[in-house]
């Protein structure tokens, strides 16, 4: 939800109103936005092999002080430069203590429930749309260099606050797989397991990269353009298109519900 909603959802709010104070053009700021996003794939093979060796909740609250310092920089901007510097730390942050780690702690604490789980999860996402009115509230109140200077704490606090129970295994806090009792968590049998070479050289490996990489292709320019769009466009106030992202986003909730 965090992440959803003060980062993906609210860049296009970030991006009118630091276009208005430094006549930067959208190409840049969309060049940053698409760099982030690009770097956050780069980190996918070195994540995995972190959570492996570290656990999730060591990565995600390093990915939450990575979050909470680019969001604490960004409030300090002056340069474009330093404006992508940024979100390179941003991007680290996102993605450490994003959806991959998410991911790979539901995994390892559900079977039976696994798709059910990972939907419920999933759900924070469209669940942040639903802060963006307040985000946007924050923006005109106090201006978007104090909003990213508070959206650093928040995630300095309450996001290291949100990673205490991502326990690798259920069974390092004395808990079983789905919840099924002691004697019974003998049954969970896990489907088949593929190496590294075993699953690139997959069809269905590259059909689901491909799908999710057009899916997002999408959402990312979504993400960018909306809200520019429904302001300079359409003739939206900046709150009228904050409630717009929440609106599109109540629909994702749906969906995944």
């Amino acid at each position: 939800m965090l992440v959803g909603g003060l980062i993906y959802q609210l860049y296009g709010a970030y991006v009118v109103l630091i276009e208005r104070e430094f006549g930067w053009s959208k190409t840049a700021l969309s060049a940053v936005y698409s760099l982030f996003r690009f770097e956050s794939g780069l980190l996918g093979p070195p994540q995995g092999w972190l959570l492996d060796r570290y656990g999730p909740r060591r990565v995600m609250r390093i990915g939450m002080v990575f979050l909470a310092v680019g969001f604490l920089g960004l409030s300090q901007i002056e340069r474009l430069a330093t404006f992508l510097l940024c979100f390179v730390l941003i991007a680290v942050g996102g993605s450490f203590a994003g959806y991959i780690s998410i991911c790979v702690t539901l995994v390892n604490w559900f079977h039976k429930r696994r798709a059910m789980a990972i939907s419920i999860a999933s759900m924070g996402f469209a669940v942040g749309g639903f802060i963006v009115p307040l985000a946007i509230l924050a923006l005109e109140r106090w201006g978007w260099r104090a909003t990213a200077f508070a959206t650093g704490l928040v995630f300095l606090s309450l996001g290291l606050v949100l990673t205490g129970p991502f326990w690798a295994r259920p069974e390092d806090c004395g808990c079983t797989i789905d919840g099924v009792p002691e004697d019974a968590a003998g049954t969970v049998t896990e489907g088949p397991r593929f190496t590294i070479t075993e699953a690139i050289t997959s069809p269905a490996f590259w059909t689901l990269s491909l799908g999710h990489a057009f899916a997002l292709v999408i959402v990312s320019a979504i993400s960018v353009h909306l809200i520019p769009h429904l302001i300079e466009t359409l003739g939206f106030t900046l709150r009228q298109a904050g409630f717009g992202v929440m609106a599109m986003t109540a629909m994702q909730f749906i969906g995944m519900g």
